[in-house]
């Protein structure tokens, strides 16, 4: 059998230390008689000619430990992971977690991407204190009042993922006041500070309420941003960012943002204008936008908010003339009868 060369990449920008993978060797096709095995952090690019290549008939790359990531494959003809590359026949390895997959040959290089979706679960509540009615975080839409903590609240900037039907990993954590299901980077207050939903475990509290077990399933997703970058799920303090971002947005003043105030004039507009155009957008780019370094998250924030302003400004308008059109046609058609 030819040799199998692999050269993988694991991008994500979430944090490096955190995210990790694995890969296995082994030296048959049901997954047993494990030659050998190699874990890696993210972003380390690996070449498997150590690991004596031709002994092995069948490879299983795990990304366990990449948590709340839709991991998809490129493989290419070219060291490095340079030239034009072609999706793997694979592309989604999140098949491999935990189990035994399909027998993948003769590999030379790959680059695997490990890009998050953070969201809290499609079927997570929150109580909008305008009424004090508890209503779905699905049902949410730009300009609504929610709770951001005991006796405060915010607004809704924007639902994401609410016109979709998009799923991710989710880790189930169970309190004792009941329990929340979010992805494992999405940033939530434990034991008194907002840190990656990964780091709350057994023992720990959310609030008063202590953690009792932490689960993982698959499930419906969807996150409302607000103006305080903070909102209240199933009874728990989250942040609506991820880790990578978080940090910043829940310091910045988002209410002085043009896309927050366009969202305050025209909410029904912004909503359509996201579900729309941005929705897809945000789910192609967002390993990109995770790789920005630090030290220009704010950069890219304000260009960002100016771009997506101005794109909806460009919609509203429109859809305004759409709708004087129509009105125009109406009141000609009144006319000549």
């Amino acid at each position: 059998m030819p040799s199998t060369k692999v050269l993988v990449l694991l991008s994500s920008a979430a944090s490096a230390a955190a995210q990790t993978w694995s890969m296995k060797f082994y030296s048959t096709a049901d997954c047993t008689g494990i030659s050998s095995s190699l874990d890696a952090p993210a972003g380390k690019c690996l070449n498997t000619d150590a690991f004596s290549p031709g002994t092995f008939i069948n490879l299983r790359v795990d990304f366990t430990t990449c948590e709340a990531a839709a991991v998809k494959a490129t493989v290419f003809d070219e060291a490095g992971c340079t030239g034009t590359g072609v999706p793997a026949t694979i592309s989604d390895f999140s098949a491999f977690d935990g189990k035994c997959g399909e027998v993948i040959r003769d590999i030379t290089y790959m680059k695997a991407t490990c890009s998050s979706v953070p969201c809290f679960a499609r079927d997570t509540t929150d109580a909008v204190l305008s009424s004090g009615e508890t209503v779905l975080m699905s049902s949410l839409r730009a300009g609504d009042m929610v709770r951001d903590g005991p006796d405060s609240l915010t607004r809704v900037i924007v639902n994401q993922h609410a016109a979709v039907d998009k799923s991710s990993p989710l880790l189930n954590i169970e309190h004792a006041d009941g329990t929340i299901s979010l992805t494992a980077d999405h940033v939530l207050s434990v034991d008194g500070k907002f840190v990656a939903a990964r780091e709350a475990v057994t023992g720990t509290k959310l609030g008063e309420s202590v953690v009792s077990h932490v689960s993982k399933s698959n499930g419906g997703i969807i996150n409302p941003l607000t103006t305080s970058g903070k909102i209240s799920a199933d009874g728990v303090l989250a942040s609506t960012y991820p880790e990578w971002i978080a940090g910043f947005a829940m310091s910045y003043p988002i209410y002085l943002t043009a896309a927050n105030m366009l969202s305050f004039l025209f909410p029904a507009s912004t909503q359509a204008y996201y579900d729309a155009h941005l929705e897809q957008f945000f789910t192609s780019t967002v390993s990109s936008l995770q790789a920005v370094p630090a030290p220009l998250v704010a950069v890219v924030f304000h260009i960002a908010d100016l771009v997506l302003s101005a794109g909806l400004v460009a919609y509203t308008l429109a859809s305004l003339k759409a709708v004087l059109a129509i009105a125009a046609v109406i009141a000609m058609t009144q006319t000549s009868k």
